[in-house]
């Protein structure tokens, strides 16, 4: 699944990385994992996408359950200053 969202929700989970809660236009709420966030090859450029008010376009799959597992995701906007 490909869809812009809003970061609103972010904790550490497990070693390296974080739980995400996003608010999507198309999807509503979505729980996804995103891995190897804190270290590793995503721990560059696109660790900013998940940064709490971060409006970045994600592409998931389905993981476990409920969740969904971040594939990749690009920074459109960031509103840090709110």
């Amino acid at each position: 699944m490909s869809t812009d969202a809003v970061v609103v929700g972010k904790t550490e989970y497990g070693e390296g990385d974080f739980m995400l809660r996003l608010l999507s236009r198309e999807a509503g709420y979505i729980t996804a994992v995103f891995k190897r966030a804190r270290s590793g090859k995503k721990a560059g450029h696109t660790a900013a996408a998940a940064e709490l008010l971060a409006y970045s376009h994600f592409t998931l799959y389905r993981g476990k359950g409920e969740l969904f597992v971040v594939d990749s995701a690009q920074v459109e906007e960031l509103f840090f200053p709110l």
